[in-house]
Formats: structure tokens, C-alpha cells, sequence
């Protein structure tokens, strides 16, 4: 059964305990989190196949297939599907 409805958040939006959060005042949205830190905070795993980030994008630990990366010192970098540029 499909539902085809718009709904409208005015104050906010919680789906069960800590799942989706909504804060109209803060115009931020909490995943796993009820008090979101950023426009858009998600506490825990991402599975992502693809990711573009405009702007400035900050990655505390970046893993690859040969374990951890630590250091990058370049302009461009590219690594499989990775490309970073601008940096």
C-alpha cells in the first residue's frame, strides 16, 4: 500500500526514541541523535556508494582498502573512486 501525502513540520518531528529528529527552530535533523549539531547530524555508520561534497568537507578518519590513512600532502589526490580536489 503506497501513501501519497506532504506533510509540513512546523515545530518538530520525532520518529521513535533518538531515529529521526526534526527542530524547525534550528532548521536542523537529527538521525540517531535528538540533538543535532549541524544542519544535518547522523550519529553512527553511513553506507554511502557515491558522495559529493561541495565546499569544505571535513572527514576525521579516513579508512581505506590497505587500512588507515594518515597523511595527505598534494594538490589532487586520487585514490580508486576517491578525487579530492581544492583542498
Amino acid at each position: 500500500m503506497a501513501v501519497n501525502k506532504n506533510f509540513v513540520v512546523k515545530n518538530g518531528l520525532e520518529v521513535s526514541t533518538d531515529l529521526i529528529f526534526a527542530d524547525a527552530s534550528t532548521d536542523k535533523v537529527g538521525i540517531g541523535s535528538t540533538i543535532p549539531a549541524t544542519e544535518l547530524d547522523v550519529k553512527g555508520g553511513i553506507a554511502a556508494t557515491d558522495i559529493n561534497v561541495t565546499g569544505v568537507g571535513t572527514i576525521v578518519t579516513l579508512k581505506g582498502t590497505s587500512g588507515i590513512v594518515s597523511t595527505i600532502v598534494a594538490d589532487n589526490v586520487q585514490a580508486n573512486n576517491l578525487i579530492i580536489t581544492g583542498v
